[in-house]
């Protein structure tokens, strides 16, 4: 049997494209519940290295408005039939 080698952009056309949006859509959505983990849990450990409350919400302030926007719908990604 011959092997057959493929190129990385071959996963964004037809038939792998749907396949490709999956696993973007899943792990955008590990990315985002690990960063509101992070952005949650950082004033707690401000406040127990001895930061001030005040400074550590301010802290988490900026870390919340540097966040990067949501990522795109489902139907923005796909190629119209």
């Amino acid at each position: 049997m011959e092997e057959v080698h493929g190129h990385f952009l071959d996963i964004f056309q037809p038939p792998y494209l749907s396949r490709t949006n999956d696993v973007d859509g899943f792990l955008n959505l590990f990315q985002t519940v690990g960063y509101y983990g992070f952005a949650s849990w950082v004033p707690t450990l401000l406040i127990a290295a001895g930061v001030t409350t005040t400074s550590s919400l301010q802290y988490s302030f900026i870390i919340a408005i540097a966040a990067p926007g949501r990522p795109a719908p489902r139907h923005e990604y796909r190629r119209p039939v």
